[in-house]
């Protein structure tokens, strides 16, 4: 007998079929995690113990050092960072007359707040939240003054001015620093795109802060800033990888390091070696669980911030690097070979095996085969 009120005849809570002809179904999005070697360990135990990795740590060790700023670019950035911050802080207690802008807080944020900047890329950021409306006039207003400012107490910067659509930049020789224009919440449902900055571009430089608040909190151990400086630099290497965000490089360092189920530290060889295994298995595809964004609600995954196509040809390209990692071993993926060729877009042999890079498995959809999980998916990101 069943019970009345849950299908079959009974009333209440509906029947075998809805009123008014067949409903659509409801298409759910479903998301599946990636298969981590290193949480899979005790299901698949090794069957014979892992390599002697002393060698590829301090070759790791040793990259990490060429990559990181010289001392004159961390002079020359700091000296600049320091006065550009000490005028703003200026312009919280007397706001600049020639702009409307009222300064609430001034955050360094990025790289250079994380330390991970790369040798060579000598700009930092700074996200300037304010209490006034975000005006495109009054935000270059502000930017003219402030380059002004340092001409004043140091002729010999010959700081410029560049304006953007985030807000400006400051440069003075090699340094550049980077002035992010955010606001406070409350004025965000005020914005007027003829007037304001992009309400898109203030949301992605407030994410900014939360970020790097997030980092600071979470992750304290130096290894994760060393494997952050090598996924840079694959990244600037495989033209296949450097669609990867610096948020995105971010989450795979902290969760290559941290996560494992004896809570232990994760050696970095080992760290490095499971970065690829986790791309090669698809981390950043559509269908993967992925590394979920800690500071954005709704659950949204990181990698959703690229397009399709290049989730696609991150997975390839991981695939390719793991294969010769495999037969021809660390130091033609990290270029310590001394070699400049993209092994991800052609074919090479390693000790006698054949790799040959993967071809692409997407294909665009027109919008009538376009999946509603996609619409799900995408509005996720959005938010």
């Amino acid at each position: 007998m069943m019970a009345r009120g849950f299908g079959g005849r009974g009333r209440g809570f509906g029947g075998n079929r809805p009123r008014g002809g067949s409903a659509r179904p409801i298409t759910r999005f479903i998301s599946r995690p990636t298969f981590d070697p290193v949480l899979a360990e005790p299901a698949f135990p090794r069957v014979k113990p892992l390599p002697e990795e002393t060698e590829f740590n301090q070759d790791l060790l040793n990259l990490n050092a060429q990559l990181s700023p010289t001392e004159e670019e961390e002079a020359a950035i700091n000296n600049l960072m320091t006065k550009v911050r000490g005028i703003l802080d200026k312009f919280i207690l007397a706001p600049v007359a020639e702009s409307s802008c009222q300064i609430e807080e001034v955050r360094p944020v990025g790289s250079y707040k994380k330390g991970t900047m790369m040798r060579g890329s000598n700009m930092a950021d700074l996200v300037v939240i304010l209490k006034s409306m975000p005006a495109r006039q009054a935000v270059d207003a502000m930017g003219m003054k402030l380059c002004q400012e340092l001409e004043q107490q140091d002729p010999k910067l010959g700081a410029t001015f560049t304006s953007n659509e985030r807000g400006f930049h400051v440069s003075s020789g090699s340094a550049t620093i980077r002035i992010m224009t955010a606001t406070v919440p409350v004025n965000m449902k005020k914005l007027d795109s003829s007037l304001h900055l992009d309400y898109k571009i203030l949301q992605q430089n407030m994410a900014a802060v939360r970020q790097c608040r997030w980092f600071e909190e979470s992750a304290h151990h130096s290894s994760i800033r060393v494997l952050i400086r090598i996924l840079k630099h694959l990244k600037n290497r495989y033209e296949l990888l450097n669609p990867l965000t610096p948020w995105m490089v971010d989450l795979l360092a902290h969760y290559c390091i941290m996560n494992q189920p004896n809570r232990l530290i994760v050696s970095l060889p080992a760290a490095f070696r499971r970065a690829l295994q986790l791309m090669a298995a698809g981390l950043f595809l559509p269908g993967s669980q992925g590394l979920i964004d800690p500071v954005e609600s709704y659950g949204v995954r990181a990698h959703t911030a690229i397009p399709v196509a290049q989730q696609d040809g991150v997975t390839i390209a991981a695939q390719t690097l793991l294969q010769i990692l495999a037969y021809g071993g660390y130091q033609p993926v990290l270029g310590l070979d001394g070699s400049s060729k993209d092994l991800t877009t052609e074919v090479t042999v390693w000790n006698g095996v054949v790799v040959t890079p993967g071809e692409e498995v997407y294909v665009a959809a027109t919008a009538e085969e376009e999946p509603e999980t996609q619409d799900i998916e995408m509005k996720a990101s959005d938010e």
